[in-house]
C-alpha cells in the first residue's frame, strides 16, 4: 500500500495526460475536430473520446483528492515536529482550494458538451463547471508555493523545488487567465457558438482563427502545467512514512 503512496504523484500526472490524449486522438482520428489545438473540452465533446476522457478524469480526481489529503497529513506533521502552529492556515488552506479544484474537474467530466440540440443548456453547466478549476487551481498552486518555501527552510526541500513550483505557479497563472480573456473575446468578437457543431472546425483564414488557435494552446499549457506541478511532489511522496497517516490532532 505505500509503495502505491508513493507513486500518487505520478498516477495522478499520467492519468490527467492519458484523459487529455485519448480524447484528442479519437477525435482527431475520427474527423470530429480540426487537428490544430482544438479546445480540450470541444474534443471531449465526442464519442467514444468523452466517455473515455469523463472515466479517466473521474480515475484522477479520485487519485489526486487522495494526494493532496496525504501531503495535508504530511505538512501536519512537519509543522508539529517544528512545533510551527503558523502553518496550519496556509496548509488548509491548500487543501481547501486542491478540493475546490477536483470539484472542478469532476463536475467538467459530468457535464461535457452535450449535442447540439442541448448546445446551450451544456455550454452553461460546463462553464460553470470549469471555473471552479482556475478559482480553486491558482491559491491551491500559491499556498503549495508558499509552504514549499517554508518546509526548504527547515531543511525538508530543496531551493530546487521551491523554484520549480513558483515558476509553474507563474506558467499556470498566466496561462489559464490569457485562455480566459482570448476565448470570451473570440466568442463575443467573431460570434462563434462556443459548442459542438460550431466551433469544431474552424479553418485557417477564417476571422478569429488565429486567436482561437492561440487561446486552445493557453489552456494545453495551463494543464501542462498543472501536471508538471503534481509530478514534482513525487520527491515528497518517496520519502513518505507510514507515521504521516497518524493522528495530527
Amino acid at each position: 500500500m505505500l509503495a502505491i503512496v508513493r507513486w500518487l504523484p505520478a498516477i495522478s500526472c499520467s492519468l490527467l495526460l492519458i484523459s487529455i490524449v485519448v480524447s484528442y486522438s479519437c477525435a482527431v482520428g475520427l474527423g470530429q475536430v480540426h487537428p490544430l489545438f482544438p479546445k480540450i473540452s470541444l474534443t471531449a465533446a465526442y464519442e467514444p473520446g468523452g466517455s473515455i476522457f469523463s472515466l479517466v478524469l473521474i480515475l484522477d480526481v479520485i487519485a489526486t483528492l487522495l494526494l493532496i489529503s496525504l501531503y495535508h497529513l504530511h505538512v501536519s506533521t512537519i509543522a508539529k515536529e517544528k512545533g510551527l502552529v503558523a502553518w496550519r492556515a496556509l496548509n488548509n488552506g491548500a487543501l481547501t482550494s486542491g478540493v475546490l479544484l477536483l470539484f472542478g474537474v469532476s463536475a467538467v467530466a459530468c457535464f461535457r458538451y452535450a449535442s447540439p440540440t442541448h448546445a446551450d443548456r451544456s455550454q452553461i453547466l460546463h462553464y460553470v463547471a470549469s471555473s471552479f478549476i482556475y478559482i480553486g487551481g491558482f491559491p491551491c498552486l500559491v499556498f503549495n508555493t508558499i509552504l514549499t518555501y517554508k518546509i526548504v527552510h527547515v531543511g525538508r526541500a530543496s531551493n530546487g523545488i521551491f523554484l520549480l513550483r513558483m515558476f509553474i505557479t507563474v506558467i499556470y497563472s498566466i496561462s489559464s487567465l490569457s485562455f480566459v480573456v482570448l476565448q470570451t473575446f473570440c466568442h463575443n468578437k467573431y460570434n462563434r457558438h462556443d459548442n459542438v457543431g460550431f466551433e469544431s472546425h474552424w479553418r485557417k483564414g477564417e476571422d478569429g482563427y488565429a486567436i482561437h488557435v492561440g487561446g486552445a494552446l493557453l489552456e494545453l499549457v495551463s494543464l501542462l502545467a498543472l501536471a508538471t506541478y503534481i509530478i514534482s511532489f513525487h520527491g515528497d511522496f518517496k520519502t513518505f512514512k507510514v507515521e504521516d497517516c497518524g493522528d495530527m490532532d
